[in-house]
This record gives structure tokens, C-alpha cells and sequence, in this order.
């Protein structure tokens, strides 16, 4: 399988946004064995190194020029990689049902041998399919086959609350900005879910079975990947509430010639 880097034509504060998404081109593709899938990519937040999901591995590289640094032996298919906010930890919730985190200082220290991860949380009997940490770096969250998000302490791996998803698995889940909201992927639903009381607080509808998830750095907009190939656009605060008329429209971007696993920008 093959990860595809892109750049293309942007505006002058370097955002890709839905107008110029189109126009972007590859600019490097990193191959590896047929049988390595990869589930999911994330950059750091500095930007310096590219995380990488590859079959039962998860590889770090260099973003300057795509050398591997690390390669972490995970003994599972891994849906999901995520670097803390302040990127001084790395996540990965894999198809065994744990979530690993190691302290990325230690992972990256060359002279280190040993690559256990510093907190292991046995998080999902059916399996972990997607994590994401909050803005202020006290928690993570993760969706599983289970039908139930978690929320559990990043200090201590402690379970702190769950939240029933709907009917089927959830395949991703993202706090809104306020850390207060979790959003949470449903067959053809995003649902809103307010932490404290568990609320649904706000709606998204696809005309087809959603499963990857993700907000703008800025978090003005939420982006989910269908299987008809297509990345759809809300606008964070445009969810359909009690009181709106109806649900919002996405913006649509088409494209891709195969699902779209995952998606992340650096900018």
C-alpha cells in the first residue's frame, strides 16, 4: 500500500480550504508492502515528523526528507494514530482494542531499545477505531465496534465517562473545540454529545454511511469521508439543533478513486 503527500496552488495564509482542494497534486508517495495497509497518518504539531499506520507497524518519518526514524511494532492493525496537542505524546488505537501512548521524547531517543508504551489501556473488547485527544491535553477519546465512545484520563489511563454512539460501531469520534462536545460517527450520522450530561446537543446527516471524521485546525469545519468516495464540509456551528428548520447542506469534494481512509493536513 501507498501513503500520497500533496501540496498544490494555495492561498497566502497556506490554508486548504474547499476552493483550492482540487487543484492539489502529489508531491511524494511512500510505499510499502502490499500487505501493509494504511489506516492512518498524523502529522506532529510542529510539523517535523509524519506518523504513519502500516499494517501491524506504525513508522515515523522526517518530514524534511521522508527518512524513517522509528518504527514501533504494534502486533495489530492500528485505525487510528494521534500526536497530543503539544505533540510530547503519541496515541495509537488498534483492532486488539488497546490504546498505546509513549512519551514521543523517549520513542525518538535513538539510543532507546525498549518500545513498550508508557500507558496501555485496554479500552474495547471489539476493537478500537478511532482516538482523539482534547485542546488541553487531559484526555482521549476513542470510538470502538462496541457502539460506545470513551473518554478516559491521559495521565493516569483512568475511564472517566462513556457515550452510547447509536445502533452500529462508531468509526470516528472528535472533541469540538469547547472540549465540552464530542462528535461522533453513526452509519449516516454525526452526532454531537455533550460530555457532562450526554445531551445531543447537534446533528449532521449523509446521504451515505460515514467513517472517518475530522475538524479544521481552526475548528470552523467538520470533515467526514463516505463510501461513495466523497469528503463532505460543515461548518462547525451550523449542526442541526432544536429550534433550526432543517439539517445543513455539506459541501461536497469528489475525487478520489478508492475510499479515503484517512486525511490529515499539516497546515
Amino acid at each position: 500500500m501507498a501513503l500520497m503527500l500533496l501540496t498544490g496552488p494555495l492561498s497566502n495564509n497556506q490554508t486548504i480550504s474547499p476552493d483550492n482542494a482540487e487543484h492539489l497534486q502529489t508531491i511524494e508517495i511512500l510505499k510499502h508492502k502490499p500487505w501493509d495497509l494504511v489506516m492512518d497518518v498524523s502529522w506532529s504539531p510542529d510539523g517535523s515528523i509524519l506518523a504513519v499506520s502500516s499494517g501491524e507497524y506504525v513508522r515515523l518519518y522526517k518530514s524534511s526528507n521522508l527518512a524513517l526514524i522509528k518504527e514501533l511494532k504494534i502486533d495489530s492493525l492500528s485505525h487510528s494514530i494521534k500526536f497530543s496537542p503539544d505533540g510530547k505524546q503519541l496515541a495509537v488505537g488498534s483492532r486488539d482494542g488497546v490504546i498505546r501512548i509513549w512519551e514521543t521524547s523517549r520513542i525518538l531517543n535513538t539510543t532507546s531499545t525498549s518500545q513498550e508504551p508508557d500507558i496501555q489501556i485496554a479500552a474495547h473488547k471489539k476493537g478500537v477505531n478511532s482516538i482523539a485527544f482534547d485542546s488541553a491535553n487531559h484526555s482521549i477519546a476513542s470510538g470502538g465496534n462496541d457502539r460506545v465512545a470513551k473518554i478516559w484520563d491521559i495521565a493516569t489511563g483512568e475511564y472517566l465517562v462513556g457515550l452510547i454512539g447509536g445502533g452500529l460501531t462508531i468509526p470516528a469520534v472528535a472533541f469540538i473545540p469547547d472540549d465540552e462536545t464530542l462528535a461522533l460517527e453513526n452509519g449516516n450520522v454525526i452526532r454531537l454529545r455533550e460530555i457532562g450530561t450526554e445531551r445531543i446537543s447537534g446533528t449532521y446527516l449523509s446521504e451515505d454511511p460515514m467513517f472517518c471524521l475530522d475538524l479544521s485546525p481552526d475548528g470552523s469545519l467538520i470533515a467526514a469521508g463516505d463510501l461513495e468516495n466523497r469528503v463532505m464540509l460543515w461548518a462547525t456551528g451550523s449542526a442541526f439543533r432544536t429550534g433550526v428548520e432543517k439539517m445543513p447542506e455539506a459541501e461536497i469534494l469528489k475525487g478520489h478513486d478508492g475510499l479515503p481512509n484517512s486525511y490529515e493536513s499539516l497546515v
